[in-house]
C-alpha cells in the first residue's frame, strides 16, 4: 500500500485580546497586525477538508507524479 500526502486544512477560533480606544480600531489591529500571537484555539466543527480539487496536481505538486497501485497483490480484505 502506498502512502500519499493530501493537502488539508481546517478551521480554528479563538479569542485575542487587544488594547485600543474603539471597538473599529482594535477590529483593524485584530486584522491587519502581523504581531498579534496566535491564540489557543478550539477546532471548528466541519471544517476540515481537502484543499485542492485537482487529483492529477495533488499527484504531481504533493507526489512527485506517484502512480497508483492498481495490482491485487494484498489480497481482498474481507478473506477469511
Amino acid at each position: 500500500m502506498k502512502e500519499w500526502s493530501i493537502p488539508v486544512s481546517w478551521e480554528v477560533c479563538g479569542m485575542v485580546k487587544i488594547k485600543a480606544n474603539t471597538l473599529e480600531e482594535a477590529i483593524h489591529t485584530a486584522i491587519h497586525d502581523d504581531s498579534i500571537e496566535l491564540p489557543y484555539g478550539e477546532y471548528v466543527d466541519g471544517s476540515f477538508n481537502v484543499t485542492v480539487d485537482d487529483d492529477e496536481l495533488i499527484r504531481e505538486a504533493y507526489n512527485a507524479g506517484q502512480e497508483d497501485d492498481t495490482s491485487d497483490d494484498e489480497g481482498d480484505c474481507n478473506e477469511e
